[in-house]
């Protein structure tokens, strides 16, 4: 249910080269996967974790990062993967996105 990797991302250049190689990513079916996940395949963020995935690189958080949820979750809520409190740093934090600069 949940994708992401561009905003304050980190990538070892060796994958980063070999996955996006258009070699690779032409054999990578997007016109399928749309007609069966929708339009999330046209985000770069389900994109990218694709072109990672169909070389073999892995892709997962940096422990030191957490998701900020403007909702809190709720106590009978499950536990959220990208939700850690104690984390160095905290992703989504948007309150001041409105003040003017």
């Amino acid at each position: 249910n949940h994708f992401g990797l561009c905003g304050g991302s980190y990538y070892r250049s060796e994958a980063v080269l070999d996955a996006f190689d258009p070699k690779h990513v032409k054999r990578i079916d997007y016109k399928n996967m749309q007609k069966l996940e929708g339009d999330k395949t046209m985000s770069s963020d389900f994109a990218m974790l694709v072109a990672f995935y169909a070389r073999g690189w892995k892709v997962y958080p940096w422990e030191e990062t957490s998701q900020y949820w403007v909702d809190p979750r709720k106590p009978d809520e499950k536990e959220r993967k990208s939700e850690r409190p104690s984390a160095a740093f905290e992703h989504a934090h948007k309150e001041q996105y409105h003040v003017p600069v």
